[in-house]
């Protein structure tokens, strides 16, 4: 099964957190938003699409192919 996860959106209700870090790079305790999504469902997900806009290439430098 294919899990799709937005990750898009420049997240300006969340600024000044969101001025150098994409929202789902955003700290949650010890881990990202991003990765926390990934943990929750990876044990019913095959393969993870993840749509990105703002600060793309962040997202995929920082999750790359962990996932």
């Amino acid at each position: 099964m294919y899990g799709v996860v937005l990750a898009a959106g420049r997240g300006t209700r969340m600024r000044p957190l969101t001025d150098r870090r994409p929202k789902p790079l955003l700290p949650v305790g010890d881990r990202s938003l991003l990765e926390r999504v990934f943990d929750t469902a990876v044990d019913v997900v095959d393969e993870f699409v993840v749509v990105t806009g703002y600060r793309g290439e962040a997202i995929r430098e920082t999750v790359g192919e962990a996932y």
